[in-house]
């Protein structure tokens, strides 16, 4: 099979999905004619990837196998045997179970042609920002030179109370004891710097809590039960009980701790590059943006 890119050849075509003109169709690694603009054919074959476990053409439904390029940060597609699996519901337990190791085999080749391009952007970005680095190595000279009154909010920001603090040095400390660790500290600092590092995908990552990211779950999990509900609230309870979030990191794939943060991908599951969503946790963030090991 031949890898598929994108043509770069001028046109007047028009996406047969969002309707915008075009100057850059996909070319299909099957033998449809169709134009597509690269991100409603990326988003296509994410939802078809969720819906029925393959990756499949809009319009014939023939399957496409995706890899991924690190070096380019582009996706690659070629075609793929159906193994005799249509994109209906599967006929019997054989069929499920072949269906479920493919799409399983996808996510896992996915998420390991992209580690080395993932740790190479976060490496770029903690180069493009030294001061975080250098906050990440001496926190407390860093923190120091903070006003009281805006020590006082990261306090709060981070779940902390400066009850008791009468000096400025009290401060410091209250605001690292409530961060728990100098990981968890550095994570939450690169994220009030505004700036955030890229995804493989392009998007960027952005920092939430270990708590906010277990929620996010649950609302993907049972849709059609908002927060607050006793499905959903149960869910909750089950998976954090032991004070996990049933995330897990696609750098280490350790799972993520409650309480600290994760860096997830803005743009979800709406690319087949990570159509189960993306996330680092704070350990593989610190370690490879900031150059910080674990405490």
């Amino acid at each position: 099979d031949l890898s598929h890119r994108m043509s770069s050849e001028p046109s007047e075509l028009e996406c047969a999905i969002c309707f915008e003109s075009i100057t850059a169709s996909t070319i299909l690694p099957c033998s449809c004619k169709v134009p597509y603009c690269e991100t409603c054919w990326d988003k296509a074959l994410a939802r078809s990837f969720l819906d029925c476990g393959r990756s499949r053409c809009p319009t014939c439904r023939s399957a496409v196998r995706v890899d991924f390029d690190a070096e380019t940060l582009s996706l690659v597609f070629s075609k793929e045997s159906d193994d005799g699996v249509t994109g209906e519901a599967p006929a019997n337990m054989e069929e499920a179970l072949r269906i479920q190791a493919a799409h399983n085999e996808a996510i896992n080749r996915l998420v390991a042609q992209a580690i080395p391009a993932q740790i190479r952007l976060l490496s770029n970005f903690g180069t493009q920002h030294e001061s975080l680095r250098t906050f990440a190595e001496n926190p407390q000279e860093q923190l120091s030179k903070l006003s009281a009154s805006t020590l006082k909010q990261h306090i709060t920001a981070l779940g902390g109370s400066a009850e008791g603090c009468l000096e400025k040095s009290d401060l410091v400390q209250r605001v690292q004891e409530a961060a728990g660790s100098q990981q968890v500290l550095a994570g939450y600092w690169a994220a009030c710097s505004g700036e955030s590092p890229a995804c493989v995908c392009r998007s960027s990552l952005k920092r939430v809590t270990g708590l906010d990211r277990a929620r996010h779950f649950c609302q993907r999990r049972v849709p059609d039960h908002p927060p607050g509900s006793r499905v959903f609230e149960e869910m909750l309870a089950r998976i954090t009980r032991n004070g996990r979030t049933s995330v897990i990191c696609d750098l280490c794939e350790e799972v993520v701790m409650l309480g600290s943060g994760v860096w997830t991908c803005e743009n979800s599951d709406s690319t087949i590059l990570h159509a189960t969503q993306y996330d680092v946790c704070e350990k593989c963030f610190v370690r490879h943006a900031l150059g910080k090991e674990e405490d």
